[in-house]
């Protein structure tokens, strides 16, 4: 059944909009079709945010705070920021995995505790991996080496849950989180030896397994040494997989060649999918013959070792990059325009709620998303940075 939708306006600001939007109808004036398919799945097709009707709220990121120092021996100089997350209280927590320990900061950037410290004892961490905040607020890491799940209390560093990790496999930065429930969504490895996500319940055992959709091997080479792979590397500018984990159960995933965003869960069943109508955005020539120029520099640099073949720069860029859903079950996609880059905004019925112009420089997608405001963890000037935005109503460009 095909039901079109006309957006309604939206005058709220956008600390309201992140705590109400994203259920029956979308903030603007362009129709909206949804289809539901005989299956159950519902399709919900966005037109292009950027038509004039279209009605899509355009919000834009301020500096709220910036945390990361060259050199000296403050808490904000990080060896490796591998996570960022943002607490109930706009606090930044940063996972320093060459530290191996959590530190926190207030949202003026000012240092407030450490949680948990390098080592192999309880509520010890060896090459962390990631982190997550769940519901009730605990702070779970993903503690590799040490094959457990480590959960502290931020309040007061204290070691509230440990439990053994049922997977060996690591994908750094690690992709998982904890969804409403309290599950823990991991990656590990299924009898095949594929790539599986594990849902795993409050007594670390891994209940549900869901396996990604294949990847398409059109923009796949291989590199052999004495007819032996090596190791493989895709062409400049291809499509790739993301996902990211469902903070109501399940996951997101698209496979970059089409703007089409699907929500899946562990019974393997797509529930939803999302489609936005942004045209396709050209890969410039002077892009396309630097990204072959460093091709050919690494080959020169790789003694004996022969691509498959040679690479081919799509006419296209990808559909959308990095995916992630916050708390409240929005998902935040990362997106090139013809101006540079942005963050569309998907809510849990599908809807795009808004777009997010990005600052120069800029381009990858969030870290973490709360409450009107967005963490990124970035390398300027050579080290690791935190930034902690305030997201407002406004933009002018994407």
């Amino acid at each position: 059944m095909k039901t079109p939708l006309r957006r309604i306006a939206a005058s709220v600001g956008v600390a309201g909009l992140l705590a109400a939007c994203g259920g029956g109808e979308a903030p603007g004036g362009a129709a909206v079709t949804i289809d539901t398919l005989p299956g159950g799945r519902v399709v919900v097709h966005n037109p292009e945010p950027a038509a004039p009707d279209a009605g899509v709220e355009r919000w834009t990121l301020r500096e709220r705070v910036r945390i990361g120092s060259l050199d000296g021996e403050g808490a904000d100089v990080f060896g490796q920021v591998v996570a960022v997350e943002i607490g109930a209280d706009s606090s930044i927590y940063v996972l320093d995995g060459q530290a191996e320990e959590v530190r926190i900061f207030g949202p003026d950037g000012a240092f407030l505790r450490t949680l948990g410290r390098s080592g192999e004892g309880p509520g010890e961490l060896s090459r962390p991996a990631g982190m997550a905040l769940d519901m009730r607020g605990r702070l779970w890491v993903l503690n590799w080496s040490n094959a457990r799940y480590t959960a502290y209390d931020p309040s007061t560093g204290e070691v509230v849950k440990e439990g053994r990790r049922p997977a060996s496999f690591v994908e750094f930065p690690w992709p998982g989180g904890v969804d409403r429930e309290g599950r823990i969504v991991d990656v590990g490895l299924a009898d095949d030896g594929d790539v599986a996500l594990l849902q795993v319940d409050s007594a670390f055992i891994a209940r549900d397994t869901l396996r990604l959709p294949p990847e398409s091997d059109e923009y796949r080479i291989t590199m052999s040494q004495d007819e032996r792979m090596m190791m493989s590397m895709s062409d400049p500018f291809a499509p790739r997989q993301a996902w990211a984990p469902h903070a109501f159960g399940g996951i997101v995933v698209g496979n970059g060649g089409d703007y089409a965003i699907h929500r899946v869960g562990f019974t393997g069943d797509t529930t939803l999918t999302m489609v936005v109508d942004r045209p396709p955005v050209a890969v410039p020539s002077t892009e396309a013959d630097s990204a072959l120029a460093a091709f050919e520099e690494l080959m020169g640099a790789m003694e004996g070792i022969r691509p498959s073949r040679d690479p081919r720069v799509p006419p296209h860029k990808p559909a959308h990059g990095a995916l992630h859903v916050d708390g409240d079950g929005r998902t935040w996609v990362q997106v090139t325009t013809d101006g540079g880059a942005a963050w569309d905004v998907l809510g849990p019925d599908g809807l795009l709620i808004a777009t997010v112009d990005l600052p120069p420089g800029l381009t990858q997608g969030p870290s973490a998303v709360r409450g009107g405001r967005a963490a990124v963890g970035l390398r300027t000037g050579g080290f690791p940075t935190v930034v902690l935005y305030d997201i407002v109503p406004g933009g002018d460009g994407g």
